[in-house]
C-alpha cells in the first residue's frame, strides 16, 4: 500500500489545490490547459514517490498515469460539453473514481513489492514513511478542498438553485475549506467532539449576516445548508479514515 497511499496523496494535491482558478480555467478551454494540468499532478505523483526514482519501471508507469489522466480528464470535460452541465455530480464522482482506480495499475508491476524503509535521522524522512501520517492528509485533503468540489456539484445535481451558495470572493470558498478542516480534526482528536458541531452552524450564521448585504435575497439558508453537508461530509470521511489508520 505504500506506493498507492502516496500516489493518492500526490492525486489530491495535484488534483485539487494544485489546480488553482487560472488552470482550470486553461483546463476547460485548450489542450494546453489540459496539459499543464495532467503535467501538475504527474509533478505531484513525482515529487511523492521519490523513493523509487532510479527505477526504470516507474518511469513508465508515472509517464502512463500522466497520460491517462490527460485523458481522462479530455473525455470529462467533452462529457460536460455534451449534456451542458459542468457540475454533474455523477459525472464529477465517476471521474474522482477512475483516477483513483487507475493506481490500482502498480500491483501489475513489482514496485509494490519493493521494500520501503525510513531513514529515522531526518525528520521529515520519517513523517513520509508513516502510513498513517499519509492517511491523515489524504483525509484532510478529502474533506477540505475536494470536498468544496463534492459539495458543489452535489448541491448542483440535486438542489435547487435557491439553495446554491454565492461564491462572491475565495472567502466563502476557504472559509468552507477551513470548516470542514477543523471538523475533521474534532472527530481525530474525539469523536465524542461531534457534538459541539452546531457551535459551526452559529459561527456560519454570524458568517452570513455578514455577507447579506452582498448578496440579494437570504443568504441564510444556503450558507447553514453548507455546514449541514459539510457535516455529513466530514463524518463520513472521518468513518474511512478510521478504517484505514
Amino acid at each position: 500500500m505504500f506506493l498507492f497511499l502516496r500516489l493518492l496523496l500526490a492525486h489530491f494535491i495535484g488534483d485539487f489545490p494544485l489546480q488553482i482558478g487560472v488552470v482550470y480555467s486553461a483546463k476547460v478551454k485548450s489542450v494546453q490547459g489540459k496539459i499543464l494540468h495532467a503535467g501538475l499532478v504527474t509533478l505531484s505523483m513525482i515529487v511523492f514517490t521519490w523513493p523509487y526514482w532510479k527505477n526504470w519501471i516507474y518511469w513508465g508507469l508515472i509517464l502512463f498515469l500522466g497520460t491517462l489522466h490527460f485523458f481522462q480528464d479530455w473525455g470529462k470535460l467533452a462529457i460536460a460539453q455534451r449534456i451542458k452541465n459542468s457540475n454533474n455530480f455523477f459525472l464529477y464522482m465517476a471521474d474522482q473514481v477512475l483516477h483513483v482506480a487507475s493506481f490500482f495499475m502498480i500491483w501489475l508491476t513489482p514496485l509494490p513489492q519493493i521494500p520501503m524503509r525510513a531513514s529515522h535521522s531526518f525528520f521529515i524522512s520519517g513523517l513520509y514513511f508513516n502510513d498513517k501520517v499519509t492517511i491523515f492528509l489524504i483525509a484532510v485533503l478529502a474533506v477540505s478542498f475536494a470536498g468544496t468540489f463534492t459539495l458543489a456539484t452535489f448541491k448542483a445535481t440535486f438542489l435547487s438553485e435557491r439553495f446554491y451558495t454565492p461564491y462572491l470572493d475565495p472567502l466563502e470558498k476557504n472559509y468552507g475549506i477551513l470548516e470542514r478542516g477543523v471538523m475533521l480534526e474534532f472527530l481525530i482528536l474525539s469523536p465524542k467532539l461531534i457534538w459541539l458541531f452546531p457551535l459551526f452552524l452559529l459561527s456560519k450564521f454570524f458568517y452570513a449576516n455578514h455577507q447579506i448585504k452582498k448578496i440579494e435575497g437570504n443568504p441564510f439558508t444556503p450558507f447553514l445548508l453548507d455546514t449541514v453537508l459539510g457535516m455529513i461530509l466530514t463524518t463520513l470521511i472521518y468513518k474511512i479514515y478510521t478504517l484505514f489508520s
